[in-house]
């Protein structure tokens, strides 16, 4: 069933948290540094040799499967936490900022 337009319920307008800018600062660096910092020598840098080609290779294929920008989200929904965080860690420690 479609939603119609109902004039009672308000727009979500509080500001957001410290948490939140933080955390959609990271999501964005994160797609910034996937789309132009990206290499197989960085994530080998950031992984170390076996895992970071491992998973140069996966995005590699994901990105050719379905396309760079899907493949890239696709790379974040396949990685476990940790590595998670240590790509965060990485993209942090080379103090990549997207222009």
């Amino acid at each position: 069933m479609l939603e119609t337009y109902n004039p009672t319920i308000q727009t979500y307008n509080e500001q957001p948290s410290c948490e939140a800018i933080k955390a959609a600062t990271m999501v964005s660096r994160y797609a910034y540094w996937m789309c132009n910092q990206t290499t197989k020598e960085r994530f080998i840098n950031c992984f170390g040799k076996i895992p970071g080609e491992h998973l140069w290779n996966k995005l590699c294929h994901l990105r050719e499967a379905q396309g760079t920008l899907a493949g890239d989200l696709a790379l974040w929904l396949e990685l476990d936490n940790t590595n998670r965080q240590k790509l965060m860690h990485y993209i942090l420690k080379t103090n990549y900022k997207q222009q």
